[in-house]
Formats: C-alpha cells, structure tokens, sequence
C-alpha cells in the first residue's frame, strides 16, 4: 500500500497508462471473441458459399455464371419464422430485379451485389477475381483479418478515450468535494488524476469481466460511481498530506 500511494503522490504522468492498458486488454478479450464466433461459424459459410462457387468478377460485374439462379434461406434465429429468414440469393438473369427494403439477404445480381439488412439496402464492392472452392477460404479469412485489425485500432482508441473522460470526470467531482468539505489542499491536482484514472482503469476491467465470464452485467454509471467512491475514501483515509 506504501508503494501504491507513493506512485499516485509522485509518480509520473497521469496514470494514462493504467487507462490504455486497461483498452487494450479489453479490446484483445473482445477480439478473441470474435475470432471464436468467425471460427465457429466459417465452416457453416464456407458450405453455403460452395453451392454459388465458382464465380467469376470483372469490372465489378458478375460475368459466371451468367443466367443463372440459386437461393439459399438461413434461420438466423433458429426458430422457422420469415422475419429471421437471411436469402442468399445469386440471380445473374437478364430479368433480375432489385431487391426490396425487406428482403433481408445477400443479392448477387449481374450488375451490383446487394447487402440488405434491417432498414438498409447498401452495395457492396466485390473485388474483381475468380472465386473458387478452393481459394475462397483463404480469401476470407484475409478480408476477415483485415477488417479486424481496422476494428481492433478503433476500438482501442474508443476505449482509451472513454476511460480517459471517465477519470475526467472523476478528478473533477473529487475536486468539487474536496471544496465542499473545506479540504481541497489534502491532494494536488496530478496525483489526484492519476488515482482516477487508476480508479477508473480497475474498475472498467473488473465490471468487463464480469460482464463477459460471470454475465453479471453492470451499467457505466455504476462503474463510474463505484470508480468516484474508491477514489474518495482513499483520498480521505490514505492521503491527508498535499505533494
């Protein structure tokens, strides 16, 4: 305990560092997740993929199979109801028609490849290749590995940030406590950050475990308020001097 409240009266920074390795611990636990669900689920999209394989991409445009198609249904909530349906559908007809706003699926036409989900319908760019049975695994998992990485950096930043206006605002109610209680030259500005931010960062970490092991889930605000308590009762208990 000695130690810890030397670094916090003296230590350097303002406990960033607690903050950013809390996001990336948090972030890796997530991303694990995710590659799990991806492994588990490759060998289910690899077999609906092989009944539209091969084909074949030029100029954004769907050239084989021409005139052809196929349509597979997904239950997506296992329980036979249309609105859990998912369509994956390949249509290269000359007489091929746009899909609706409510026809959730994948819609492979000739011209332009739609993605419709709940209240969208978007296009999606297929870069132009051959897509066979043989390489379309290999193809996916280097598009699921580059969207990951992309996800990974953003996330990482979103967390880092948001633990970082949490300490924030956690100096700030501490600061504004202190002067109510006639106190406020008990901690200096720095130190008190970095408890904060320390505070925040074991806080942020304990509630994510037991969110995404226990399943016991917490809201932010009890987090944030837990996080405002143990950094008050160590401010009035352990620290009496200023730095």
């Amino acid at each position: 305990m000695e130690k810890f409240i030397l670094y916090i009266k003296q230590g350097k920074g303002i406990g960033a560092l607690f903050l950013l390795a809390t996001a990336v611990l948090v972030t890796m636990v997530l991303m694990m997740s995710v590659k799990n669900l991806y492994s588990d689920a490759k060998p289910e999209v690899l077999l609906v993929a092989n009944e539209f394989l091969p084909l074949t991409i030029e100029n954004g445009k769907v050239v084989e199979p021409a005139g052809s198609y196929k349509k597979i249904d997904i239950d997506l909530g296992q329980k036979g109801r249309p609105e859990d349906l998912f369509s994956v559908v390949l249509d290269t007809r000359p007489d091929a028609q746009t899909p609706s706003i409510n026809d959730l699926g994948l819609y492979i036409l000739t011209d332009n490849i739609y993605l419709v989900s709940p209240n969208q319908l978007k296009k999606v760019n297929f870069p132009d290749g051959s897509y066979t049975k043989e390489n379309f695994s290999g193809i996916m998992d280097d598009l699921v590995g580059y969207v990951s990485a992309v996800v990974t950096l953003i996330l990482l930043v979103m967390f880092f940030m948001a633990y970082l206006i949490k300490a924030g605002f956690v100096l700030l109610f501490t600061i504004f406590a202190l002067k109510l209680s006639k106190q406020r030259e008990l901690i200096s500005n720095k130190p008190l950050m970095r408890l904060s931010a320390v505070a925040v960062a074991l806080v942020e970490l304990i509630l994510f475990l037991l969110e995404n092991v226990f399943s016991f889930a917490v809201s932010g605000m009890i987090g944030f308020v837990i996080a405002l308590v143990l950094v008050w009762g160590f401010v009035f208990r352990f620290m009496p001097k200023a730095e």
